[in-house]
């Protein structure tokens, strides 16, 4: 049993697995789309607030949000289903989808994926899959950080989906059913979801939005003052997994911004969110060199010219480009 579904790469699980579950259902909204009209963009410095190891640093939403966005949005008939801890009716109901030709997205756990590289199989429960059929005992898995789609066996599917910890999936699924999407106007939603956007980035609150940034370079400046040079450097190491490693980065969710404003533009008619499609390219830009600087001061194979204050001096730059293009948003949306 094998569901027709084209498997796809996306730069990020949860935008790519619902945009592939939309897409198949014959929904217009790719990857990027998703993550615009779901106001995906953010940021957030919580250094009381760990992962792991690492301080909180988020470039997005928190996870399930995109999803809240854009079925209210687009009043879209996504149906979304927690199970708690009722493992057998979980797989039960995914299979009854799965025999009716539906593909079932799934919240996971990466350290039940065998097919993972043993490197990255760390406890991480909100990664995104799609489940697209069944040979056997095992199913066939679309998961978007993968070349080509993979089987998965029952018992680690089941494990995946109802791990423990924070933000446990608790069997979360999710699909849409055929025939009930009808086309509608993007205007009112593009409108929405980047004044969304606008405020939460300008949210008058230190650790979130553009004064988060300002935040996390004050921090930096603090370790400095503060710390012996091997602290400082695991602490960049920190930032610097943070930022590239854990989901798919600042750069990166500025890129899929920037994809958004370009196609919103577009399909709006509003030629100014096209225009500033580029600036918010090249603030992806910014952040991905960010990284690059921190990751070499880290190593202690800077380039000429660059010290530690180089860091924070490049992070009250980039929070002043996102401020300047939040107002401008404002305005071409108004």
């Amino acid at each position: 049993m094998r569901i027709d579904y084209k498997h796809r790469f996306a730069a990020h699980c949860e935008t790519g697995t619902i945009a592939g579950v939309l897409q198949h259902a014959g929904i217009d909204m790719n990857e990027a789309m998703v993550f615009g009209v779901g106001s995906g963009l953010f940021f957030a410095y919580f250094p009381l607030v760990s992962i792991g190891p690492w301080p909180l640093l988020t470039y997005r939403i928190t996870p399930g949000n995109i999803f809240k966005h854009l079925v209210k949005r687009l009043r879209l008939d996504l149906h979304v289903t927690r199970y708690g801890n009722d493992r057998q009716r979980a797989m039960r109901e995914m299979d009854a989808l799965l025999e009716r030709g539906i593909p079932v997205g799934l919240q996971v756990c990466v350290y039940w994926l065998p097919y993972m590289p043993e490197s990255q199989r760390i406890h991480f429960n909100t990664h995104n899959v799609i489940v697209m059929g069944k040979e056997g005992s095992d199913y066939v898995v679309s998961d978007s950080c993968m070349l080509q789609p993979t089987t998965l066996p029952a018992e680690a599917l089941e494990n995946a989906r109802f791990a423990k910890g924070i933000l446990a999936p608790k069997g979360l699924a999710f699909h849409v059913e055929p025939g009930s999407w009808k086309e509608k106007a993007l205007n009112e939603p593009v409108r929405d979801a980047i004044v969304d956007v606008c405020k939460s980035m300008s949210a008058p609150v230190p650790i979130v939005g553009v004064r988060g940034i300002h935040h996390l370079a004050n921090a930096i400046e603090k370790w400095i003052r503060k710390y012996d040079r091997p602290q400082i450097d695991l602490k960049l190491a920190d930032v610097v997994v943070m930022q590239e490693l854990i989901g798919t980065g600042g750069g990166g969710f500025r890129y899929m911004y920037s994809a958004f404003l370009k196609e919103a533009g577009e399909r709006t008619n509003n030629p100014k969110l096209t225009e500033l499609a580029k600036p918010m390219l090249e603030i992806g830009d910014q952040w991905r060199d960010f990284a690059s600087v921190a990751a070499r001061l880290r190593k202690h194979r800077e380039k000429q010219g660059e010290t530690l204050q180089t860091l924070p001096t490049m992070l009250r730059d980039i929070a002043a480009r996102e401020k300047s293009i939040y107002g401008e948003l404002r305005k071409a949306v108004a």
